[in-house]
Formats: C-alpha cells, structure tokens, sequence
C-alpha cells in the first residue's frame, strides 16, 4: 500500500508541474511582448536552468541541516510567489529576476521531495515509489501544454503564470498540512567545521560520480535531442509541418507514462546497474535511429523509444541515491545529483547548434549516441555495488 505521505507529495508535486507544463508553451511568446533582442529573449530563457544550477547544492545542504518540511514549504512558496510576479512584470528585466528566483524554487522543491520520497519510502521499494513520483512529471509535460495554450488564447499571455501560482498554492496548502517531519531524519546543526577530507571522500565516491554523469547525458540528451534537434531537424531538413513535431512529441510523452508506471512494479526487482545500462542502450539506439529515418512516421517511433528509454533509467537514477546515502547526507547527493542533470540541460542546445553549424546536421546525433553508449558502460561497471555499502557520514 503506498504511504499517504508519498501519495500527497506526488499531488503536489503535481500541480507544480502541471503549472510548469502550462506555461511552456506561452514563454516565447509572452518574452517577445516585451520587445527584447534574440539575445535577451535568450538570457530569459536560460536564467531558469543557471538558477537551479546555482541553487541546488545549497538547497541540498540546507535539507540536510534543516531537516524535509521547512525546505520543502520554502520551495513552493518562492514558487508561487515568483509564478505571480512573473505574471505582473512590467519589463523584461523584472520578468528576468523573478525567472530566476522561480528557479531557484524550483530547485529546492525538486531536490526536498526526491530526498523526502527516498527518506520515507523503503528500501526494497523505493524504485517504485520513485517511479510514481516521476510519474507526476509525466502528467505536467503530456496535458500541461495543452492547457496553456488554451487559457493563453482565452484570457491572455499573463494568465498562465497566475493559473501556475494558484496551482502552486494548492500545493503549498497540501504540503502543509499533510507532510509532517519525521524526527528521525531531523538532522542537527554541526558542532564543527566540515572536514575536507571527509567532504572529498564523499563527493568522490565513485558510484555518485558515475549515476552523476549518467544524469548529465541523460539531461544532454533531452535537451539536444529532444527539445532542440527534432523539431529542428523534422521542420527544416524533414519539412514536417510544426503540428506534426508537437503530435510527435505529444505522443512520446503519453505512451511514456503508463510504461512508467508498468516498470514501477518491477524496478526494485532488477539490479539498478542493469536497469540504467539497459536504458541507455535503448536511448543510444533512439538518437542513433533519427540519422536514417525519413518520414513521420519514424520520427514517432524513434521519440516513442526515447520517452521509454528515459521511464528506463530516471527512476533507477534517483534510487541509487537513497541507496548509497544515509539521511544525514541524501540532500548533498541529491543536490550534486540534480546540479549535474542541469549543467547538461544547460550545454545541450549549446552543443547541438555549435556542432551543427560547424560540421553537419546528423553529427549532433552521433555524438549523443556514442555519449549513451558510454553512459550503459558506466553504468553497469561503476553501480553494481549500489546497495552494498552506505557512503560514510560527514560533518556539515
């Protein structure tokens, strides 16, 4: 039976995506409103990745320090309150800081409730719990879009960030009276400083840099890939129309949730190393297959079996680090976890346009594919003792 805790968060969890996933489409063109340059339409844009990257390490810290609830209430009060005043900014560098503090919310929130599920779920279910939890993201990025941009064309472009912070109110009000603190994951205040050695054990054990670097390509991979490069390459070379991109990746996204929630019966059954191995070796051949694929028709097929590959691996990824982390060290983990997903979120456009401007439209595919191979490498090879042993306990 899944605990009330895991089920509540989950909900409010995702009403925070759904919101997320209702704005998305409108952004672009709610930032042009303004009248801005490519270049600061663009520092709009990417303000949100650069925030969480900043954040994530301490939000991390200050879980740990803080305990679950506290962080967890912070988050998605920053949340809702930067949703509201990106609503009402009244220019584009209003609407830039308040972008930027609602990322750096969302890196709190994220990085608490992925801890607070591994915390409370146990450990010889806590892929599966993971999984629904993950879930939750699924729902905000399938009807999310839909959603916007109806209320968008009804009401107007700043009327999704409002529906986001009312959403995000919601999720605030079940937060609060429904997660409580656990005492026993209540950490206390440090008597001492860190110790250096002991913090350069920690952040380099090497099942955390290796489930590290399978996040980042993973992250590479959705950005390049997904976000930039199949759009790019289906309109321009393709020349799909542009409904048939959205149908497309629609689509993936859909037939991907209830994969995930087949696999969360059985993810705590097969050895995580497999899992993830396994997964990349389906998401090398997914960005492999767009380089001989020639109609929509394949298109779809091959972002099908990407949005699969990542069901795959996402929830396997996020369990290794309660596997391997003890309560007093999980939000470190999970914030060095989540700053390695968004340091690839952040380079992958980069890197797809660079490569295809400089060398060809099909090379961005080869190089995330030989990424993904190595990845099932390190993978399966660097996790294979993921519940063997618990990384030793520092001071912070």
């Amino acid at each position: 039976m899944v605990k009330k805790e895991i089920l509540f968060l989950c909900a409010s969890s995702m009403a925070v995506m759904l919101g997320f996933g209702i704005v998305g489409p409108v952004l672009p063109q709610y930032i042009a409103a303004f009248g801005v340059t490519y270049t600061i339409a663009g520092l709009a844009i990417s303000v949100f990745p650069l925030a969480r990257m900043i954040f994530n390490f301490p939000a991390g810290i200050l879980t740990d320090r803080m305990g679950r609830r506290r962080p967890l209430l912070i988050g998605i009060t920053v949340v809702t309150i930067a949703a509201l005043l990106c609503g009402l900014a009244r220019n584009i560098y209003e609407f830039i800081a308040f972008r930027f503090l609602y990322g750096a919310g969302t890196s709190m929130f994220i990085i608490v409730a992925n801890v607070l599920i591994a915390d409370i779920a146990p450990a010889m279910e806590r892929g599966k719990y993971l999984s629904y939890y993950q879930g939750t993201f699924r729902f905000g990025s399938i009807f999310g879009p839909a959603i916007g941009g109806l209320v968008a064309e009804a009401a107007g472009l700043k009327v999704p960030f409002f529906f986001l912070a009312f959403l995000g109110s919601i999720s605030l009000l079940l937060t609060f009276f429904i997660i409580k603190e656990e005492k026993k994951i209540t950490p206390s205040l440090p008597k001492h400083p860190i110790r250096l050695t002991a913090l350069l054990k920690f952040m380099f054990d090497r099942r955390l840099i290796a489930v590290e670097l399978t996040q980042m390509v993973s992250f590479i991979t959705m950005s390049s890939i997904r976000t930039t490069m199949v759009p790019f390459y289906g309109v321009d070379f393709l020349k799909l129309p542009l409904s048939a991109i959205g149908t497309i990746l629609s689509i993936g996204a859909l037939i991907s949730f209830p994969i995930l929630m087949l696999i969360s019966n059985v993810v705590d059954r097969i050895k995580r190393n497999v899992m993830i191995a396994f997964g990349f070796l389906i998401l090398a051949a997914s960005v492999y297959s767009y380089t001989i694929v020639r109609n929509f028709e394949g298109m779809l097929i091959a972002t099908v079996c990407l949005s699969v590959a990542q069901v795959l691996i996402n929830p396997s990824k996020v369990a290794i680090i309660g596997d391997i982390t003890t309560s007093e060290t999980r939000g470190f983990a999970m914030g060095a976890f989540r700053t390695a997903g968004d340091i690839g979120f952040f380079v992958g456009p980069a890197l797809a346009g660079y490569l295809t401007d400089n060398i060809t439209v099909l090379f961005p595919f080869y190089v995330v594919t030989i990424l993904c191979l190595l990845s099932s490498i390190i993978a399966f090879y660097a996790l294979q003792s993921s519940r063997l042993k618990k990384i030793v306990k520092i001071d912070m």
